[in-house]
């Protein structure tokens, strides 16, 4: 008996955008409010293990091979189409394969700490035993969160958003606030906090893989592991897996070889400007997550007018809401982490480094979205070539680059990311819908960029002048407020334009 389910109504994707906002946001703003308290009860060298923590998870991502977004792009495509009979096998067997690539990563990790302690970082004041305990509990916390991704990917293939990102919102405050709560009241011991982030994070996978298991369509089959299911998405797993692979070693090489590179409180000082960085995820995220399985849809259906027309109006609202927060955080980086931690020396170390990886961020936003295209479309070949030869170069260069410390390190990244946005992401999107590239580059992205920069330059003498305070969040509201209405003019966005990009796609019966 068939499975397939009938047509049903669209999904509300003006609801699944403004929910992917709220839950990227509230955990990135519990994040900033975290770190001065981690910077000031743990000191640098303990908070950039800490800050450790998190580029290592990023980074062992990489070896999730694509197949957290094939789940997405599996699950939206059947959806779409009402094809939904395998949907609780494909997730039954991937789920058991990334909970055993979790243990194995974890479990490694733990067993080497007393290597990766004596033979990776740079000088450091701790001692050896205790980044040693620290790298354990690395180990432990990345055993435990590593399934979620899977799971956060298939609850937005199955326009699950609002569930996911609830549920990242009540992990993000228990993990940053406990944490929090554990310092001041007196255990200012970098285990104790990274024991309690592995807690919630054990508490938030298993949370998530619930309501992914509920959120699953009615099904004639049960959940079971069918390997057959990996040789059917062998080809869809290896060209999204290159890619997700390419771009995330791309996205987190600096922060992982800077731990090598440079000193280890110099390091701390970078994972903190990174931070301000990651600020912009906040912003492109959400656009990925809802495009992809929108992009999805379209390609499914075969409808190549409509996928060109919504890349490029996804383009345009990537420009309104990403490249105007670039410039203004970009531009005001010394204000912002003086009002941030509340020490002018630690801003006038960390702003620059924050400039120049912000740079970065908003480039990697451009190729974030092509990666969304490629995925939809199963052409991924051109994407992971350009990953690969950026990500070369940043280990080229950067070590050479490192000995003119921290600032040097982020001026070779964010370049790179900056000529591969340009040029590269123009390829990808020639290479899968055709003409009209060089006029989507020139007009949805250099243009836009242009017409800020005008105005930052118009602006500049008033932007040095110092404030403090009310005056400078004043100054930082208003600047970020004309960026935006200079590109909302300059790019015609409008609220109909909104509300097109915006519109459901219906379902297939």
């Amino acid at each position: 008996m068939s499975a397939s389910v009938p047509a049903t109504s669209p999904r509300p994707l003006r609801l699944e955008l403004l929910v992917n906002f709220a839950g990227t946001g509230w955990s990135a703003l519990v994040q900033l409010a975290c770190i001065p308290v981690f910077l000031a009860m743990l000191g640098a060298e303990r908070y950039a293990l800490l800050a450790f923590a998190t580029t290592m998870s990023l980074a062992l991502k990489a070896l999730d091979l694509g197949v957290s977004h094939t789940a997405n792009r599996e699950l939206a495509a059947r959806t779409a189409s009402g094809r939904t009979e395998g949907a609780r096998e494909l997730l039954r067997t991937l789920e058991v394969a990334y909970t055993l690539v979790g243990i194995l990563l974890g479990g490694a990790l733990a067993a080497g700490a007393p290597l990766v302690a004596n033979r990776w970082f740079g000088a450091s004041a701790l001692g050896t035993d205790a980044v040693t305990t620290a790298v354990r509990l690395i180990g432990l916390f990345i055993a435990m969160q590593w399934p979620l991704s899977l799971y956060q990917s298939a609850l937005l293939g199955l326009g699950r958003a609002t569930t996911m990102n609830g549920l990242a919102i009540a992990s993000s405050t228990l993990a940053g606030g406990g944490a929090v709560v554990l310092l001041v009241v007196g255990h200012r011991s970098l285990a104790v906090v990274l024991a309690w982030q592995s807690l919630v994070a054990a508490g938030h996978t298993l949370a998530a893989a619930i309501a992914t298991h509920r959120a699953l369509p009615s099904d004639a089959r049960r959940a079971r592991v069918r390997i057959d299911v990996l040789h059917e998405l062998r080809a869809t797993m290896t060209g999204v897996g290159a890619l997700t692979l390419s771009l995330l070693v791309l996205l987190q090489i600096d922060k992982l070889l800077s731990s090598r590179w440079l000193p280890l409180a110099s390091y701390g000082y970078y994972m903190l400007a990174a931070t301000v960085s990651n600020g912009l995820g906040v912003l492109s995220a959400p656009l990925f997550n809802t495009m992809l399985p929108r992009f999805s849809a379209l390609a499914a259906g075969g409808d190549d007018a409509r996928l060109a027309a919504e890349f490029r109006r996804s383009t345009r609202l990537l420009a309104l809401l990403v490249f105007p927060a670039m410039i203004t955080v970009g531009s005001m980086a010394p204000d912002i982490v003086r009002l941030w931690t509340h020490d002018a020396a630690t801003a006038q170390v960390v702003a620059p480094i924050a400039t120049l990886l912000l740079l970065g961020m908003g480039s990697a936003s451009l190729l974030q979205l092509a990666m969304a295209l490629q995925m939809a479309t199963g052409r991924t070949r051109r994407g992971v070539l350009l990953h690969t030869l950026l990500a070369a170069a940043v280990i080229g260069l950067g070590g050479a680059a490192a000995r003119y410390g921290a600032v040097g390190v982020a001026a070779t990244w964010a370049s790179l990311l900056a000529i591969g946005a340009v040029g590269g992401a123009t390829a990808i999107r020639h290479q899968q819908l055709g003409a009209g590239s060089g006029r989507w580059l020139v007009v949805d992205v250099l243009r836009p960029l242009a017409a800020m920069l005008v105005v930052v330059v118009v602006a500049w003498p008033l932007l040095r002048v110092p404030l403090t305070g009310p005056l400078a969040l004043l100054r930082l509201a208003g600047l970020g407020g004309a960026l935006t209405l200079v590109v909302a003019v300059v790019s015609g966005v409008t609220f109909s334009l909104l509300r097109s990009v915006l519109s459901p796609i219906p379902r297939a019966s």
